[in-house]
């Protein structure tokens, strides 16, 4: 006989699939790192590079390029570098009439900070409303400001003020400073050489191609006759990209785009001091990205993590392509850096096409203003700058987007007004019938918005005009930008998960999916888009980025913040609490589920995590937002609490229990701190009944009665245990006494069991249900082990008619036991099966009896007991002016009948207004029986949004009845066919 044989069918398993496959037979994920598609051909330029005869690969540089790379730097590079110290001289004199009161850190920061944090935090709030508004006016009056509607970049600074209130110390450490953990000082390269010897080259790939180019902004150039398009970013690491690094997802303009890396042939046409010219031009004096860093701590004067190679290339008929050599890249920008207008020469109505058709949506730059660069949209003919002396220039203009400080939407005090409004508007919205009090508020509430929106009289779109005089062409279209920002998160994506190899070897343990590791170290405020200061790439974008780039479906947006970093793997994933009850089981095989509970709690408290956490350096590893959240070192321990667990749960996913359970071990007892802890903790003694008889104890069977009805249970269930007294004490209830069959009563069985359950309830939906939040998972998760479904699973497979009852219930002969002690004896027969077979055998237990009934919850919708429905329909019934919710109360009205048998009557009441009354043997069972007669009877005061999923739930559950009905049909008419 089967599980199916005692009262479950094939109709109940038709939805039951099978487990996911453990790790070790899962197929391997994506990696970043891909084989060349095409063929790629080198253009020689003998001019400039020089092959060395003993290293065919291996070239170096001519006195011709020695000579174009100083006319380069001379011409191009110290221009801008006399221009920044023209800058730093006016922010100076800025400073000194005291506005540099808007940069005093006056917060503490993260696990430095001291037990004054929280007054520290406190002031910095009363003062960052004042120093926001010092730190616009400084940049508005700046003297080099190029427009009042174009925001230039600082270095460590946003737009209202410095992206780092940390402290000294602070900074030495983090992801969120840039400091990676094992990034080590780089010798410099020999910068007259490709450096082959030491570099690795990898092409990055972006995907899709929406937003990377468009007409008029496609960089072009000609070289030797023909002309080469830009495609994309190559880049030089001095080590070799670990292959298990996982694809890079970011979104931007609801598009998700994918960053991977191709592995092509090395470049040959090109040296290192090539690469830094052009790094140096295009991303620091060009797009002024000043706060991405590329070196090492302590490494001033050595080299730089990478090194970058525009490319660009022709395509062949054979589907090859040809790649131009770095020389030709600056001789281009060299060249292409002339006055956009020339007032000397005059210019015919086709010259002057020509030029407009030539300039629209090239970078143009000056180097003395901030911003240095804009992209030139139009170039008006018509208009001219008219205050020059001599010919006049004609007016460039460029359509831009403000920041969000300088409009309403940035404005702190209408972004709170608007979430009053919002929430207030959610709650009437609740309510079945507006008032006209309620109408006459949303309307004054609206007219209010509209006042604020009209004091701030600007709009995110903007048109400059500007003068052409002292601007100067670059010959760079805005496909290099794009993809140039890209490049910068591939960079932080990069460096993080080199560093990641340092934790791998403090877990001791490499991971075959990197993608989870990097999961469970993300906090819920990351937002992985930028990698750099957010509002250098906004100003970026905005200034030199596409003019109208393609936007996505919002709901892009939402989905990438589902299934996103700590939260998701902490609150899902039971991991603390099976390792640590497992362990705790076996070591005190005397105490009692109630010290157990103690025990664990004290292990898995946040303070003991946030220990654990920091003996492994997790805060070198944790990707937050660099904002006030994580402030405090209150604060930043319990995130660190959370992503110590949220990695035990990455363990789990990727190697399994056993390698989870080494890495906890090793971390709570290091074996080079007390070796002798270390021993007993992964030498735990065996099970009291398996160390009595280590073989198995089935030769009792014939001679105990008890043990003979266990055996029936067995053939029922189709499991046979090594060890059946495990058996006979999972259904050893609490009142039997101590005997010698069993040494003791169920209950910690039970308490075992229940870790069990939880965590192989946990690791199905996760991995079946991919994109739901951490928060529908959990409701999912309560369903399927609640003590409702457990009782029901008692019944159907019946484990109460094999329950050893204590004597009064002999006597009566009567088997009815209530539904929380039927939910125990499941527990408790998961906490045998698992200490007789392991985790598989449990595993199989839950796919037949609990995973097929998921699928009626989720038809009917009900996520939690009629208590907890009830009390969140009178929440919402709250008043939308404020003030605590009112909740519903409950009161025995009366008691009756003797001890053992009592009834007890229990009504609810939610505004002095009794609701229902509700009968039950217990308290708990009145008060669920009194909700949900209220729910039943009361729906008339439910809130409309209540009565919507109510109409949604009746709908599902008619659509699954038809479905029903049209396969009975269905399996009907094949019937009468085959007959």
């Amino acid at each position: 006989m089967s599980l199916c044989d005692v009262g479950l069918s094939d109709f109940d398993f038709r939805d039951c699939e099978p487990l996911p496959r453990s790790p070790e037979r899962r197929s391997s994920p994506k990696r970043s790192i891909r084989k060349a598609k095409r063929r790629v051909h080198f253009v020689d330029d003998d001019r400039c590079y020089l092959s060395k005869e003993d290293c065919e690969p291996t070239v170096t540089a001519t006195n011709k390029l020695v000579h174009l790379q100083a006319a380069f730097k001379s011409k191009l590079l110290d221009t801008y570098e006399e221009a920044r110290r023209g800058h730093l001289s006016s922010d100076v004199g800025a400073r000194s009439l005291g506005i540099d009161k808007a940069y005093k850190h006056t917060a503490k920061c993260c696990l430095y900070s001291d037990g004054s944090s929280d007054s520290s935090g406190e002031a910095s709030d009363s003062g960052s409303d004042s120093s926001r508004k010092r730190a616009i006016w400084r940049k508005q009056n700046h003297p080099a400001r190029l427009h009042a509607d174009l925001w230039f970049n600082e270095t460590g600074e946003m737009n209202d003020g410095p992206v780092c209130r940390c402290c000294w110390k602070a900074r030495q450490r983090g992801v969120a400073h840039q400091v990676f953990a094992g990034e080590k000082p780089i010798e410099p390269c020999d910068p007259l050489s490709n450096n082959r010897n030491r570099l690795h080259y990898y092409k990055v790939c972006v995907s899709p191609d929406i937003n990377l180019t468009k007409e008029y902004s496609t960089t072009k150039i000609r070289f030797q006759g023909r002309e080469y398009t830009f495609d994309g970013y190559g880049i030089l690491c001095h080590s070799e990209i670990p292959a298990t690094i996982p694809d890079r997802l970011m979104i931007r303009w609801n598009i998700e785009y994918k960053l991977t890396l191709e592995k092509e042939p090395f470049p040959k046409y090109y040296t290192v001091e090539d690469c830094q010219l052009f790094w140096q031009y295009f991303f620091v004096d060009l797009l002024e990205l000043y706060d991405v860093n590329l070196l090492a701590p302590g490494n001033s004067s050595g080299c730089p993590v990478f090194h970058v190679i525009p490319r660009f290339v022709i395509k062949r008929s054979d589907d090859s392509i040809e790649l131009m050599p770095m020389s030709a890249v600056l001789e281009h920008l060299l060249n292409s850096c002339e006055p956009i207008f020339d007032t000397s020469k005059p210019m015919s109505v086709n010259m002057w096409n020509s030029l407009v058709a030539n300039l629209k949506g090239q970078l143009v730059t000056n180097p003395f203003k901030r911003p240095s660069s804009l992209r030139l949209d139009q170039l008006d003919r018509n208009s001219f700058d008219r205050t020059t002396i001599g010919y006049p220039y004609p007016i460039m203009v460029h359509f831009g987007v403000r920041p969000g400080v300088m409009t309403y939407n940035g404005n702190p005090e209408y972004q709170k007004e608007y979430r009053k409004f919002v929430k207030y508007c959610r709650l009437v919205g609740m309510k079945p019938s507006l008032s006209a009090e309620d109408r006459n508020k949303l309307t004054e509430w609206k007219e209010n918005l509209k006042i604020m929106k009209e004091k701030v009289n600007t709009t995110r779109d903007v048109t400059v005009e500007l003068s052409s005089k002292g601007f100067y062409r670059t010959g760079l279209y805005s496909d290099m930008v794009q993809h140039g920002l890209k490049l910068i998160v591939m960079f932080h994506h990069i460096r993080f998960h080199m560093s990641l190899r340092v934790l791998e070897e403090r877990l001791q343990y490499t991971f075959s999916d990197r993608s989870l590791l990097e999961l469970a170290l993300t906090h819920p405020s990351y937002r992985p888009n930028y990698a750099t200061n957010a509002d250098h790439i906004r100003n970026t974008l905005s200034n030199c980025g596409l003019r109208r780039p393609q936007y996505g479906r919002k709901r892009i947006q939402s989905r990438q913040n589902r299934k996103r970093g700590i939260q998701k793997l902490m609150e899902v994933m039971s991991q603390m609490g099976i390792l640590t009850t497992i362990h705790l089981y076996y070591m005190f095989s005397e105490l009692d589920e109630g010290g157990l509970a103690t025990f664990r709690s004290t292990l898995v408290q946040n303070s003991h995590l946030a220990v654990l956490a920091r003996r492994l350096g997790l805060d070198e590893f944790m990707l937050y937002v660099h904002g006030p959240d994580l402030c405090h070192e209150e604060d930043l321990k319990h995130a660190m609490a959370n992503a110590f667990e949220a990695l035990l749960g990455a363990l789990f996913l990727d190697g399994g229990i056993a390698v989870t359970d080494k890495v906890y071990g090793c971390t709570l007892f290091p074996k080079e701190e007390d070796e002798d802890l270390h021993w007993i903790w992964f030498n735990p003694p065996m099970h009291p009944l398996q160390a009595e008889e280590p073989n198995g104890d089935r030769h009792l069977v014939e001679g105990i009665e008890i043990l003979r009805n266990l055996s029936e249970f067995e053939d029922k269930i189709g499991i046979k245990f090594t060890h059946i007294r495990l058996l006979a004490r999972a259904f050893t209830r609490k009142s039997v006494g101590y005997n010698y069959l069993t040494l003791g009563h169920n209950q910690r069985m039970e308490f075992l069991g229940d870790t069990v359950l939880q965590l192989i309830t946990s690791e199905y939906l996760y991995k079946y249900f991919p994109t739901h939040q951490e928060g529908h998972l959990s409701l999912l998760r309560s369903c399927l082990v609640s003590n409702k479904t457990q009782a029901v699973i008692c019944d159907d497979i019946g484990i109460t008619r094999y329950v050893n009852p204590p004597v009064p219930i002999l006597a009566n002969s009567c088997h009815d036991l209530r539904t929380k002690d039927k939910a125990d004896l499941v527990e408790s027969f998961l906490g045998a099966l698992f200490v007789d077979k392991g985790l598989d055998y449990c595993k199989l237990f839950c796919q037949l009896c609990f995973f097929p009934r998921l699928k009626h919850f989720i038809l009917n919708q009900q996520w939690s007991d009629p208590k907890t429905r009830l009390q969140q329909s009178c929440i919402a019934l709250r008043d939308p002016n404020g003030g605590e919710p009112e909740i519903p109360q409950y009161k025995i009205v009366s008691v009756e009948g003797p001890t053992n048998t009592r009834v007890y009557k229990v009504a609810v009441y939610f505004r002095n207004n009794r609701l229902a009354v509700g009968y039950g043997q217990s308290i708990k069972d009145a008060e669920i029986d009194a909700a949900e007669t209220a729910l039943q009877t009361k729906a008339d005061m439910l809130p409309k949004i209540l009565r919507r999923e109510a109409s949604k739930a009746s709908k599902s559950q008619d659509d699954a009845h038809s479905d029903v009905e049209k396969q009975n049909k269905e399996h009907c008419a094949s019937q009468r066919r085959l007959c």
